[in-house]
Protein backbone atom coordinates (compact mmCIF):
# COMPACT_ATOMS: atom_id res chain seq x y z
CA UNK A 1 0.00 0.00 0.00
CA UNK A 2 2.78 2.35 0.92
CA UNK A 3 4.63 1.43 -2.25
CA UNK A 4 1.53 2.10 -4.32
CA UNK A 5 0.95 5.45 -2.62
CA UNK A 6 4.59 6.38 -3.10
CA UNK A 7 4.40 5.40 -6.76
CA UNK A 8 1.27 7.45 -7.12
CA UNK A 9 2.96 10.44 -5.56
CA UNK A 10 6.03 10.02 -7.77
CA UNK A 11 3.74 9.71 -10.78
CA UNK A 12 1.92 12.83 -9.74
CA UNK A 13 5.21 14.72 -9.43
CA UNK A 14 6.27 13.55 -12.87
CA UNK A 15 2.99 14.80 -14.31
CA UNK A 16 3.53 18.18 -12.68
CA UNK A 17 7.02 18.41 -14.19
CA UNK A 18 5.62 17.45 -17.60
CA UNK A 19 2.92 20.10 -17.33
CA UNK A 20 5.45 22.72 -16.26
CA UNK A 21 7.75 21.77 -19.15
CA UNK A 22 4.86 22.05 -21.57
CA UNK A 23 4.02 25.50 -20.22
CA UNK A 24 7.64 26.60 -20.60
CA UNK A 25 7.75 25.33 -24.19
CA UNK A 26 4.46 27.08 -24.88
CA UNK A 27 5.83 30.29 -23.42
CA UNK A 28 9.03 29.95 -25.46
CA UNK A 29 6.98 29.33 -28.58
CA UNK A 30 4.82 32.40 -27.96
CA UNK A 31 7.93 34.48 -27.22
CA UNK A 32 9.52 33.18 -30.42
CA UNK A 33 6.49 34.17 -32.45
CA UNK A 34 6.45 37.64 -30.89
CA UNK A 35 10.19 38.07 -31.51
CA UNK A 36 9.84 36.89 -35.09
CA UNK A 37 6.95 39.24 -35.75
CA UNK A 38 8.85 42.15 -34.19
CA UNK A 39 11.95 41.47 -36.29
CA UNK A 40 9.83 40.95 -39.37
CA UNK A 41 8.06 44.24 -38.82
CA UNK A 42 11.41 45.99 -38.40
CA UNK A 43 12.62 44.52 -41.68
CA UNK A 44 9.35 45.41 -43.37
CA UNK A 45 9.64 49.03 -42.30
CA UNK A 46 13.26 49.10 -43.42
CA UNK A 47 12.42 47.68 -46.84
CA UNK A 48 9.49 50.06 -47.23
CA UNK A 49 11.66 53.05 -46.28
CA UNK A 50 14.36 51.94 -48.70
CA UNK A 51 11.79 51.63 -51.45
CA UNK A 52 10.45 55.10 -50.72
CA UNK A 53 13.97 56.57 -50.67
CA UNK A 54 14.88 54.92 -53.96
CA UNK A 55 11.78 56.24 -55.67
CA UNK A 56 12.80 58.79 -58.31
CA UNK A 57 11.77 62.43 -58.32
CA UNK A 58 10.90 64.12 -61.65
CA UNK A 59 13.94 64.28 -63.94
CA UNK A 60 15.04 67.00 -66.35
CA UNK A 61 15.27 66.24 -70.07
CA UNK A 62 17.02 68.06 -72.89
CA UNK A 63 15.33 68.54 -76.27
CA UNK A 64 16.76 65.36 -77.81
CA UNK A 65 15.75 63.23 -74.82
CA UNK A 66 12.24 64.66 -74.81
CA UNK A 67 11.80 63.96 -78.53
CA UNK A 68 13.15 60.42 -78.24
CA UNK A 69 11.13 59.47 -75.16
CA UNK A 70 7.82 60.82 -76.47
CA UNK A 71 8.00 59.01 -79.80
CA UNK A 72 4.79 57.08 -80.31
CA UNK A 73 2.94 59.13 -77.67
CA UNK A 74 0.35 61.82 -78.28
CA UNK A 75 2.03 65.19 -77.72
CA UNK A 76 -0.20 68.24 -77.22
CA UNK A 77 1.39 71.60 -78.08
CA UNK A 78 0.20 75.12 -77.26
CA UNK A 79 1.93 77.75 -79.43
CA UNK A 80 -0.49 80.64 -78.65
CA UNK A 81 -0.84 81.57 -82.32
CA UNK A 82 -3.65 84.02 -83.00
CA UNK A 83 -4.83 84.50 -79.40
CA UNK A 84 -3.05 87.76 -78.65
CA UNK A 85 -4.00 90.16 -75.91
CA UNK A 86 -4.16 90.44 -72.15
CA UNK A 87 -5.63 87.42 -70.42
CA UNK A 88 -7.38 86.78 -67.10
CA UNK A 89 -5.31 85.55 -64.20
CA UNK A 90 -5.23 82.57 -63.99
CA UNK A 91 -5.25 81.92 -67.71
CA UNK A 92 -6.25 78.50 -69.07
CA UNK A 93 -5.05 77.27 -72.46
CA UNK A 94 -4.98 73.99 -74.40
CA UNK A 95 -2.83 71.95 -72.01
CA UNK A 96 -2.56 73.85 -68.76
CA UNK A 97 -3.33 76.90 -66.65
CA UNK A 98 -0.91 79.76 -66.02
CA UNK A 99 -1.06 81.69 -62.76
CA UNK A 100 1.04 84.84 -62.51
CA UNK A 101 0.62 88.60 -62.40
CA UNK A 102 -0.60 89.82 -65.80
CA UNK A 103 -0.71 87.05 -68.42
CA UNK A 104 -0.61 88.36 -71.98
CA UNK A 105 -0.14 86.68 -75.34
CA UNK A 106 2.13 88.77 -77.54
CA UNK A 107 3.39 88.51 -81.11
CA UNK A 108 6.69 90.25 -80.70
CA UNK A 109 9.99 88.82 -81.90
CA UNK A 110 11.70 90.73 -79.11
CA UNK A 111 9.68 89.09 -76.35
CA UNK A 112 9.16 85.54 -77.66
CA UNK A 113 11.78 82.81 -77.83
CA UNK A 114 10.62 81.76 -81.32
CA UNK A 115 10.08 85.25 -82.74
CA UNK A 116 6.26 85.30 -82.71
CA UNK A 117 3.37 84.42 -80.41
CA UNK A 118 4.07 83.47 -76.84
CA UNK A 119 2.63 83.75 -73.35
CA UNK A 120 4.36 86.52 -71.40
CA UNK A 121 4.24 87.94 -67.88
CA UNK A 122 6.26 90.51 -66.00
CA UNK A 123 8.89 88.72 -63.93
CA UNK A 124 8.37 90.51 -60.66
CA UNK A 125 10.89 89.54 -57.99
CA UNK A 126 9.84 86.99 -55.39
CA UNK A 127 6.59 86.18 -57.20
CA UNK A 128 5.95 82.61 -58.27
CA UNK A 129 4.56 81.87 -61.73
CA UNK A 130 2.98 78.42 -62.01
CA UNK A 131 1.74 76.26 -64.86
CA UNK A 132 -0.64 73.65 -63.46
CA UNK A 133 -3.95 71.86 -64.21
CA UNK A 134 -2.12 69.79 -66.82
CA UNK A 135 -4.08 67.16 -68.77
CA UNK A 136 -4.78 63.98 -66.83
CA UNK A 137 -1.95 61.49 -67.16
CA UNK A 138 0.72 64.02 -68.12
CA UNK A 139 4.16 62.41 -67.67
CA UNK A 140 6.19 64.71 -69.96
CA UNK A 141 6.22 68.52 -69.91
CA UNK A 142 8.35 70.88 -71.99
CA UNK A 143 8.46 74.49 -73.12
CA UNK A 144 10.72 77.02 -74.78
CA UNK A 145 11.39 79.97 -72.53
CA UNK A 146 12.73 83.47 -72.75
CA UNK A 147 13.69 84.88 -69.38
CA UNK A 148 16.41 87.40 -70.18
CA UNK A 149 17.83 86.81 -66.71
CA UNK A 150 21.17 88.07 -65.43
CA UNK A 151 23.58 86.81 -62.82
CA UNK A 152 21.91 89.04 -60.22
CA UNK A 153 18.46 87.74 -61.23
CA UNK A 154 18.61 83.95 -60.95
CA UNK A 155 15.51 81.78 -61.20
CA UNK A 156 14.35 78.83 -59.14
CA UNK A 157 12.23 76.20 -60.86
CA UNK A 158 10.13 73.64 -58.98
CA UNK A 159 8.57 70.62 -60.65
CA UNK A 160 5.95 68.76 -58.61
CA UNK A 161 5.05 65.24 -59.64
CA UNK A 162 3.69 61.96 -58.37
CA UNK A 163 7.23 60.76 -57.58
CA UNK A 164 8.20 63.83 -55.57
CA UNK A 165 9.57 67.32 -56.16
CA UNK A 166 12.50 68.45 -58.31
CA UNK A 167 14.06 71.83 -57.46
CA UNK A 168 16.47 73.69 -59.72
CA UNK A 169 18.00 76.76 -58.08
CA UNK A 170 20.08 79.70 -59.26
CA UNK A 171 19.30 79.21 -62.95
CA UNK A 172 20.43 81.98 -65.32
CA UNK A 173 18.72 81.78 -68.70
CA UNK A 174 18.40 83.67 -71.96
CA UNK A 175 16.31 83.29 -75.10
CA UNK A 176 15.67 79.99 -76.87
CA UNK A 177 15.97 77.81 -73.79
CA UNK A 178 14.40 74.38 -73.89
CA UNK A 179 13.16 73.04 -70.58
CA UNK A 180 11.73 69.52 -70.29
CA UNK A 181 10.76 67.14 -67.48
CA UNK A 182 9.56 63.58 -67.01
CA UNK A 183 7.83 61.81 -64.13
CA UNK A 184 6.48 58.27 -64.67
CA UNK A 185 3.85 58.86 -61.97
CA UNK A 186 2.67 62.14 -63.51
CA UNK A 187 3.63 65.82 -63.51
CA UNK A 188 1.31 68.10 -61.55
CA UNK A 189 2.83 71.57 -61.91
CA UNK A 190 5.91 73.57 -62.92
CA UNK A 191 6.67 76.78 -61.03
CA UNK A 192 9.14 79.63 -61.68
CA UNK A 193 10.43 82.08 -59.09
CA UNK A 194 12.57 85.11 -59.94
CA UNK A 195 15.03 85.66 -57.08
CA UNK A 196 16.08 89.11 -58.32
CA UNK A 197 15.59 92.48 -56.61
CA UNK A 198 14.55 96.04 -57.44
CA UNK A 199 16.89 98.89 -56.50
CA UNK A 200 15.49 102.41 -56.75
CA UNK A 201 14.18 103.06 -60.25
CA UNK A 202 16.26 100.26 -61.71
CA UNK A 203 14.12 97.31 -62.85
CA UNK A 204 16.49 94.55 -61.81
CA UNK A 205 14.19 91.72 -62.77
CA UNK A 206 13.39 89.73 -65.86
CA UNK A 207 10.57 89.22 -68.30
CA UNK A 208 9.03 85.78 -68.62
CA UNK A 209 7.72 84.30 -71.86
CA UNK A 210 6.69 80.74 -72.72
CA UNK A 211 6.20 79.17 -76.13
CA UNK A 212 5.41 75.72 -77.51
CA UNK A 213 4.29 74.27 -74.21
CA UNK A 214 4.12 70.50 -74.72
CA UNK A 215 2.55 67.75 -72.67
CA UNK A 216 2.44 64.00 -73.25
CA UNK A 217 1.48 60.85 -71.37
CA UNK A 218 0.46 57.28 -71.84
CA UNK A 219 3.82 55.71 -71.11
CA UNK A 220 3.24 52.34 -69.41
CA UNK A 221 4.43 52.10 -65.80
CA UNK A 222 5.32 48.65 -64.42
CA UNK A 223 2.85 48.02 -61.53
CA UNK A 224 5.16 45.35 -60.06
CA UNK A 225 8.01 47.83 -59.77
CA UNK A 226 5.72 50.35 -58.09
CA UNK A 227 4.38 47.87 -55.50
CA UNK A 228 7.67 46.01 -54.90
CA UNK A 229 8.58 47.63 -51.53
CA UNK A 230 5.25 46.61 -49.99
CA UNK A 231 5.50 43.06 -51.37
CA UNK A 232 9.03 42.60 -50.04
CA UNK A 233 7.96 43.94 -46.65
CA UNK A 234 5.19 41.36 -46.30
CA UNK A 235 7.47 38.57 -47.49
CA UNK A 236 10.17 39.54 -44.99
CA UNK A 237 7.62 39.70 -42.18
CA UNK A 238 6.29 36.19 -42.89
CA UNK A 239 9.66 34.52 -43.41
CA UNK A 240 11.22 35.92 -40.27
CA UNK A 241 8.21 34.94 -38.16
CA UNK A 242 8.32 31.35 -39.45
CA UNK A 243 12.08 31.15 -39.04
CA UNK A 244 11.99 32.20 -35.42
CA UNK A 245 9.16 29.77 -34.70
CA UNK A 246 11.12 26.82 -36.13
CA UNK A 247 14.22 27.76 -34.18
CA UNK A 248 12.23 27.82 -30.95
CA UNK A 249 10.67 24.43 -31.73
CA UNK A 250 14.11 22.89 -32.38
CA UNK A 251 15.39 24.27 -29.08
Amino acid sequence: MFRTLGASLRGSGCGSRTLAGGQRRGNHRAAGIKTGLALGLTLALGVFTLGQTAQATPIQLDAAQFTAQTQGLTVTTEDFTGVSGEKPNPYSFTNGTFTGRTPIVVGSGRSCPNSFWCLADAGRPQETKTISALPAGTQFWAAELSMESRTDNPFDITVTGGSGTLEITGLVMDKLNFLGFFDPLGILSVSFLNKGTQVGNSRRYSFYSFDNIRTAGGLAVDPVAVSEPGTLALLGLGLLGLGMLRRRKAA
